[in-house]
C-alpha cells in the first residue's frame, strides 16, 4: 500500500489498465468518483443501460452538486480507448472538406467527449447563466503533462473546468483509501487491508449470516412475539451499554438477539456476532472485535477493532451479539468480563458524567447465570434486561399453524391449539416439531409432539444411516457411549482429542460419531470441540444415558 508497497500499487494500476470492457470500467470509475469526492456523490450514471452495456448519451454521468449556489454541475466522460486526443478533443468542424467525401456527414455527435460536455454546458447556461461546470475525464490509461495542458486549454475555451482521473489516480485511491480498498475488492477481486464503512457493513452482513446458521429453523418460519417489541423498545435506551436477554434454554433468547441485530443493520447501523470462542480468548473489547473481523476478512490490518469503533458517527453504536455465553466452561466469568468491558468510563470532568458507550452488547443468558453475576440488575443504570419466557398460547397456536401450513397439512384451530399445548408453547420444541413435519402422518402428530426431541434425534440418525454405511443401532450406540463418558468425565463440551481417547480413534463408534458430525444436524465440531446444535438435544441424550447408567448400578 502506498510507497511502502510499490509493486502492489503497480499491480493495481495494471488491473485498472486491463479493464478493456467499457461497462466494467465505467462502473468502477463511477464508484470511485462517488466515494472519493463529496461533490461527486450524487452522480447519475447515464452511460450504461440496465444490463451494463454502453448507450448513446452526450455524457456518461451527470449531477448538480447538492445545495450548490450558484449551481455547480458535474459532467462525466469515461473511456477505455487508447487514442485519447481523438476521443476527447476531436472537433468535426476542423476536418478538411476533402476528407468529407463520405456517405454520412460529420456532426456534433461525432465530436470528442470534452466538446460534447462543453456543448451541453453551453446549452444549460441559457437556463443557469451563473452556473459552474466541471467535466470529469476518466481513463484506464496514463496521461502526459503536455496532453493535459492541451485539454485544459480547450476546456478554458469551452468555459468549463476539467478534472482528470487517469489510471494512476484511480489506482492510488484504490490502494491508499479505505473506501478505495473496498471498491478494489468488489470490482477487481483484490483483498482489502483497511476497514471502511462499506467493508464493515459487508462484514456485518456476513457475520449475521454465520449467526443465522446456528439456528435449527429458518428465521422466515418464526412468528412475531409480543416480547420482540419489548426487547426492541429497551434496546433503544442509549443509557444501556449491555442488554441481557434472560430466560431458560430454548425460550427464544438467541432468536430475539438475531432479529435485533438484523433490524439494526437494515436501518443503517452495524451489527456483529461475537461467538463464545472469540469472547473467551480476548482480553479486551477491541481485541475481540479484531478477532471477529479477521475471521471474516483475514487480509485486514491488525487494528480492525479500533478502526471499527472510529468509523462510528456521533451517537452511533456498534451492536454486538454475545452468544452463546451459556455454553462456555465458566459462563459466569465470561458474563462478568462483558460487564467489565461495558461499564461506563468517567469523563474525568468535575460533573463526573460518564462517556457514552460506542457499543451495545446484547447477551442471551440463562436466568441462574444472570442472577449469579448481577443480582441487582434493575438497580444498575447501564445494564438493561428483558425476561423471555415461553410463548403465549396465541403465539404458540400461530407458530404451529404456520408450521403445518408450510408442510401443507390441514388442521383445525382446536387441533393446532392442542399441539401447541403438548409442545408447552416452547419455541425450540415448536421449531424442532416444524422440522419433522415433512415425513409425518397426521395420526402421528400428537405422539411426535409429546417427545419432539427424541423424534428429532431418531430422524437425524435415520437420515445419516441412509447416506452412510452404518446401521441405526450403531449410531445410537455411539451416542450412548459418548454421553456416558461426558457424564463420567464431567465434560459437557468435550474436545475432539477427548473423543478419540474415549471412543478409540479407529473404533466403529468413532466412525459413527464422525459421520454424525459430518451430517451436522445433530452435532458438529467447532474450535476443536464437540457442540450439539442445541443444549436441549444434548440434555435429552444425557438424560437417557444417565438412566442407562443408573440401571447398570442397580
Amino acid at each position: 500500500m502506498g510507497f511502502g508497497k510499490g509493486s502492489e500499487q503497480l499491480s493495481i494500476a495494471e488491473e485498472v489498465e486491463k479493464l478493456k470492457e467499457p461497462g466494467k470500467f465505467e462502473l468502477l470509475a463511477t464508484a470511485v468518483l462517488c466515494k472519493a469526492e463529496r461533490d461527486y456523490r450524487a452522480i447519475l450514471h447515464s452511460g450504461l443501460n440496465a444490463q451494463g452495456q454502453p448507450i448513446k448519451s452526450p455524457v456518461d454521468g451527470f449531477c448538480r452538486v447538492p445545495n450548490s449556489t450558484p449551481p455547480h454541475f458535474v459532467l462525466v466522460e469515461h473511456t477505455v480507448e487508447g487514442k485519447l486526443e481523438n476521443k476527447w478533443l476531436f472537433d468535426h468542424r476542423l476536418v478538411q472538406p476533402a476528407a468529407k467525401g463520405r456517405k454520412t456527414q460529420l456532426s456534433e455527435s461525432d465530436d470528442g467527449d470534452l466538446l460534447k460536455a462543453g456543448q451541453l454546458a453551453q446549452t444549460s447556461k441559457a437556463e443557469f447563466p451563473e452556473a459552474k461546470f466541471t467535466v470529469v475525464l476518466t481513463t484506464n490509461q496514463g496521461l502526459k503533462p503536455n496532453f493535459c495542458l492541451k485539454v485544459e486549454k480547450k476546456a478554458e475555451e469551452l468555459g468549463v473546468w476539467v478534472d482528470f482521473w487517469d489510471r494512476s489516480r484511480i489506482a492510488r485511491f484504490l490502494d491508499t483509501e479505505p473506501e478505495g480498498q473496498w471498491l478494489r475488492k468488489e470490482y477487481l477481486g483484490l483483498d482489502a487491508e483497511m476497514l471502511s464503512q462499506s467493508l464493515l457493513r459487508s462484514l456485518c452482513r456476513k457475520s449475521l449470516n454465520e449467526y443465522r446458521k446456528q439456528f435449527l429453523t429458518s428465521p422466515e418460519q418464526w412468528v412475531s412475539r409480543q416480547i420482540d417489541q419489548e426487547v426492541e423498545k429497551k434496546i433503544d435506551n442509549q443509557s444501556h451499554s449491555i442488554h441481557l436477554l434472560i430466560g431458560n434454554s430454548g425460550s427464544g433468547k438467541s432468536a430475539a438477539a438475531y432479529q435485533i441485530g438484523e433490524k439494526h443493520l437494515e436501518t443503517g447501523g452495524y451489527s456483529l456476532w461475537l461467538s463464545e470462542n472469540v469472547l473467551v480468548n480476548s482480553d479486551s473489547l477491541t481485541i475481540a472485535l479484531d478477532r471477529a473481523l479477521h475471521d471474516l476478512c483475514p487480509s485486514l490490518m491488525s487494528d480492525g477493532g479500533e478502526s471499527a469503533l472510529r468509523l462510528l458517527k456521533s451517537r452511533e453504536r456498534l451492536l454486538l451479539i454475545a452468544d452463546d455465553v451459556n455454553q462456555t466452561s465458566n459462563p459466569a466469568n465470561l458474563l462478568q468480563k462483558l460487564m467489565n468491558w461495558s461499564k461506563p468510563v468517567s469523563s474525568g470532568e468535575s460533573d463526573a458524567k460518564s462517556i457514552s458507550s460506542r457499543h451495545l452488547f446484547v447477551c442471551p443468558v440463562w436466568s441462574d447465570i444472570a442472577r449469579l453475576v448481577t443480582p441487582d440488575i434493575n438497580k444498575t443504570s447501564w445494564i438493561g434486561s428483558v425476561y423471555i419466557g415461553t410463548m403465549t398460547p396465541q403465539e404458540g397456536l400461530e407458530a404451529v399453524q404456520n408450521a403445518v401450513l408450510l408442510a401443507d397439512i390441514e388442521l383445525t384451530n382446536a387441533e393446532a391449539s392442542l399441539l401447541a399445548e403438548k409442545l408447552g408453547y416452547d419455541p425450540i420444541l415448536v421449531g424442532l416439531f416444524a422440522s419433522l413435519l415433512s415425513d409425518i402422518r397426521i395420526a402421528e402428530l400428537i405422539q411426535v409432539a409429546e417427545n419432539v426431541t427424541g423424534s428429532f434425534i431418531n430422524r437425524t440418525i435415520e437420515e445419516v444411516s441412509r447416506t452412510e454405511d452404518l446401521l441405526v443401532d450403531e449410531y445410537r450406540s455411539a451416542l450412548s457411549s459418548l454421553t456416558a463418558h461426558m457424564l463420567q468425565q464431567r465434560k459437557l463440551n468435550p474436545r475432539f482429542v477427548d473423543l478419540k481417547e474415549w471412543l478409540s480413534n479407529s473404533s466403529q463408534e468413532m466412525k459413527a460419531l464422525r459421520q454424525l458430525v459430518k451430517h451436522g444436524k445433530l452435532c458438529r465440531i467447532e474450535e476443536e470441540k464437540l457442540v450439539f446444535r442445541h443444549d436441549r438435544l444434548r440434555e435429552a441424550l444425557l438424560v437417557k444415558s444417565m438412566g442407562q447408567l443408573l440401571n447398570l448400578v442397580d
